[in-house]
C-alpha cells in the first residue's frame, strides 16, 4: 500500500507492516492531520466515478444520494410502479453525487480567509510600559473587517455543511 498526500505540516506519521501509524505530535490537532488524508481519499474516489463513467463502465448511485435528491417517495413509487428509476434519473444521481463530493472536498482541503485589510495605530501604540514592554495596539479598518468576518462566516459554513456531508454519505464511499 502506498500513501501520497500532500503534507502542509510536520507530521510523525509513518507506514508500518502496510499501516498507517500516528506519532504523538500527530494528535496534537487531528483536524490537520486527518483533513488531508480525507481530502485526497474524496478526490481520488470523485476522479475514479468521472473515469468510470467516461469509459462506459457501471457506477453505481447510493440510494441515500437517490433520496436526497428525489425525496424517499419519488424513488419508492418508481420502484412499486415497476418502472424503476431511468437512465435520465440516474445521471442526475450521479451528478448530484459529484457535487455532494465537491462540497466534501472543498470542507477538507479550503484554508480559512485570512485578514487582508489594514490597520491603524490605536491608542499608545509603540511606547514602552513600566515594565519596559512595548505595547501593540493596532486596530482593524472597520470596513475591511466586516467584508473579512462575513467571507470568514461563509468559508466556515460551506467547511460545516460540508463536513455534516462527509457524515451524512459516509457509507455511501463505493463505486
Amino acid at each position: 500500500m502506498m500513501i501520497e498526500i500532500e503534507l502542509e505540516r510536520n507530521y510523525e506519521m509513518y507506514m508500518k507492516h502496510g499501516k498507517l501509524k500516528f506519532g504523538y505530535k500527530d494528535s496534537y490537532d487531528c483536524t490537520y492531520v486527518l483533513s488531508p488524508i480525507i481530502r485526497d481519499c474524496i478526490k481520488n474516489f470523485r476522479d475514479v466515478l468521472i473515469k468510470r463513467e467516461e469509459e462506459g463502465k457501471f457506477t453505481g448511485v447510493p440510494n441515500l444520494v437517490l433520496e436526497d435528491l428525489f425525496g424517499e417517495e419519488y424513488i419508492r413509487q418508481k420502484y412499486e410502479s415497476g418502472e424503476g428509476l431511468s437512465p435520465n434519473d440516474l445521471q442526475q444521481g450521479l451528478e448530484h453525487w459529484l457535487t455532494i463530493l465537491d462540497q466534501i472536498i472543498y470542507a477538507f482541503g479550503s484554508e480559512e480567509p485570512e485578514y487582508e485589510g489594514g490597520f491603524t495605530e490605536g491608542a499608545q501604540h509603540g511606547e514602552e510600559d513600566k515594565n519596559g514592554f512595548t505595547r501593540w495596539n493596532l486596530l482593524v479598518e472597520p470596513i475591511q473587517w466586516k467584508e473579512y468576518i462575513e467571507a470568514r462566516d461563509a468559508w466556515y459554513e460551506q467547511v460545516e455543511h460540508g463536513r455534516k456531508l462527509f457524515s451524512k454519505f459516509y457509507q455511501c464511499l463505493w463505486w
